[in-house]
């Protein structure tokens, strides 16, 4: 019975451990694939900020948050683009 619930335990462990990762690589992501977009769109080099991130490139799921969230960092920016100049 222990085994059970020490196996149950472990996995909701380390899912929530998965989602969160995952979130915060795909914040990281989407935070530099918008600014770093919208500043080549506009062509104002000096919109521009630094931006921190984590960088956990060790982890798997950070890993693939950040590239997920990169990409829709970018197609944000370009429909933001899209609605201001038509």
């Amino acid at each position: 019975m222990h085994k059970y619930i020490a196996a149950i335990l472990l996995l909701a462990i380390t899912g929530c451990e998965y989602n969160e990762r995952y979130e915060v690589g795909h914040e990281d992501g989407h935070r530099i694939g918008h600014d770093t977009c919208c500043v080549y769109v506009s062509y104002n080099p000096c919109s521009l900020r630094k931006t921190l991130i984590e960088g956990d490139w060790d982890n798997v799921d950070y890993s693939r948050g950040y590239a997920d969230g990169y990409r829709a960092g970018v197609a944000r920016c370009i429909a933001r683009q899209e609605d201001k100049y038509g």
